[in-house]
């Protein structure tokens, strides 16, 4: 199974493979760790295995794990105590310091109620068994020192005493390597997707919702550990603020940003994860946040962003749709996208002139109410924009109800919201495509799955056809050998133990 179906760690949730999937991790990771398997026999088997019998992606990537390994332990032997130090291996801490409060935040992180579904599924396995995927370690340390801002070294205490396959080395240095510098800076690699807003301001850690859909785009995983989820479909169970039928208000695009880039092809993923990075902290056209799915945000009166959120809700109702992208935006939002393209001027002309009313109408297919940005997303799979558009002109009536449809999602939360599975910690974030990456996943994981059935079949026939002839040659040579020992004459060899 590990020569098929072995994943590796995140360098490698792309090409169709699921680090959540069965069979996907060794889980080795314990005897190594404690010293029951040398690390020299298992590469040392490995190699073998690929001279005797083939070389897969599989097994390549598992001989690069343990390069990784080597890599982790002897960097951490160099960096000594470092690891263990609060301003970690670069001696950087994050702009507002270290926030200690465990009971609001740390808790819900540690036992997976973070209202954010792939991370809590990540936390729940770990603490139920002790294991975890690298992939799911790897966002819940980023969710904790960017979204909720807390003192590292709590994460890394608390893996210590749950991972059954800790190891001081791997741990630590992983930590403070990894996870710290995405805060702080230091380490150029977490750098481009650094936050640009202060903790719990909205959910700024890409993986929570992109590595969910690359690695768990049917929510199989998700379902499992966080049952709550269950009856909701594959998209909603990875992101239930969109069970609301709000699609989401663009988010403003940071001032320090780089102008907003176009997004490459899914199928392009390693650059589509690029752009990603670069765009999701810093917000723009293809970044949604559902601010009124939040739990928390009075006590949290540090923060600005959810208040300024909250007045810009409550002033929906003056944004418009820019017609080149059917997207909602404020006049601000839209300099913000087209400040490097046009002057202030035309952009307020543009704004005045060709910019849609924001309506909310009522879609007689099911009788609710939606904007046009809401209308597209809903029908985008099925009809182009354009007939959407004019489907949601002609055919939608305007809606009785004055108030906007975010106010009316915002006073009925607890009506669709899953029971039982606690609100968001910080406001939720999400691209309004997210789910053209799960499509793609799914059919390249199909793809792959479908590969690796048909080399099984060959490679068990190819076995069978050599050990056959085996058995027919011995047959014709008289050599066949005996039930039960390796040779037919091994009873008559004089020394032999048995043979006396």
């Amino acid at each position: 199974a590990i020569a098929f179906d072995f994943t590796g760690a995140t360098n490698f949730p792309h090409d169709g493979r699921s680090c959540t999937a069965d069979d996907s991790m060794t889980k080795l990771s314990p005897w190594l760790a404690h010293g029951c398997l040398s690390a020299r026999l298992l590469f040392s088997e490995l190699r073998r295995y690929e001279r005797e019998r083939h070389k897969t992606d599989s097994t390549a990537r598992l001989l690069h794990e343990l390069y990784f390994r080597d890599f982790v332990r002897f960097s951490a032997l160099m960096k000594g105590s470092k690891i263990f130090k609060l301003e970690g291996l670069y001696g950087k801490h994050p702009p507002g310091g270290w926030l200690q409060d465990k009971d609001h935040m740390f808790t819900p992180w540690k036992t997976g109620h973070t209202g954010f579904p792939f991370l809590d599924a990540a936390m729940r396995e770990l603490h139920a068994t002790g294991h975890c995927s690298h992939a799911g370690r790897e966002v819940a340390g980023w969710f904790l020192v960017c979204d909720l801002g807390l003192d590292w070294r709590l994460g890394a205490e608390w893996f210590e005493s749950v991972l059954i396959g800790y190891e001081p080395a791997s741990n630590w240095f992983n930590w403070a390597f990894t996870c710290v510098p995405r805060a702080t800076g230091g380490n150029t690699i977490q750098e481009e997707a650094s936050p640009y807003g202060p903790p719990r301001s909205r959910l700024q850690t890409l993986e929570v919702i992109y590595w969910a859909a690359q690695s768990d785009p049917d929510s199989t995983y998700i379902k499992k550990w966080v049952p709550e989820l269950a009856g909701f479909s594959s998209a909603l169970a990875r992101e239930p603020w969109r069970a609301g039928g709000h699609a989401g208000t663009v988010a403003e695009r940071d001032r320090r940003a780089p102008a907003e880039e176009h997004p490459p092809p899914v199928a392009k993923e390693r650059g589509r994860i690029g752009w990603a990075r670069r765009t999701f902290s810093a917000g723009g056209a293809a970044v949604g946040i559902w601010w009124s799915c939040a739990q928390g945000q009075a006590r949290r009166p540090e923060t600005e962003a959810p208040r300024k959120a909250l007045a810009t809700n409550a002033k929906e109702r003056d944004s418009k749709v820019d017609p080149e992208d059917g997207n909602e935006y404020t006049l601000m939002q839209l300099q913000s996208r087209y400040r490097n393209r046009y002057s202030q001027k035309e952009i307020e002309h543009y704004w005045k002139d060709s910019c849609l009313p924001n309506l909310v109408k009522v879609d007689p297919e099911d009788g609710r109410e939606y904007t046009l940005t809401e209308m597209v997303s809903k029908y985008h799979k099925k009809f182009s924009r354009q007939d959407v558009t004019n489907y949601f002109e002609q055919n939608c009536k305007a809606s009785v109800n004055a108030q906007s449809h975010t106010e009316a999602t915002t006073d009925n939360i607890t009506d669709w919201w899953p029971r039982g599975y606690p609100l968001p910690l910080v406001a939720p974030a999400s691209f309004f495509s997210i789910e053209d990456i799960a499509e793609h996943s799914r059919r390249n994981q199909r793809r792959v799955s479908e590969k690796s059935a048909r080399s099984r079949i060959a490679r068990v026939g190819s076995a069978e056809t050599v050990l056959k002839k085996a058995v027919l040659k011995k047959e014709q040579d008289g050599t066949l050998p005996s039930a039960g020992y390796p040779e037919g004459n091994a009873l008559k060899k004089p020394g032999k133990r048995w043979g006396r």
